[in-house]
């Protein structure tokens, strides 16, 4: 299995984000969103990559 760095971050990235890593499974489902959808979850692994561990459940 093959893990991918999302790279659906913004420049200017603080030196404490995580590093989200994306099986090719999760890449290409989030690939096949349409629009609207990817960009909710490109939203919300950018706020895991934000906060990590510390964003809770």
């Amino acid at each position: 299995m093959l893990n991918l760095r999302w790279p659906g971050r913004k420049a200017g990235r603080q030196l404490d984000d995580w590093e989200i890593y994306l099986t090719d499974e999760v890449r290409d489902w989030v690939a096949a969103l349409d629009e609207r959808s990817h960009k909710l979850v490109a939203q919300a692994i950018d706020i895991l990559a934000d906060r990590g561990p510390s964003l809770g459940r």
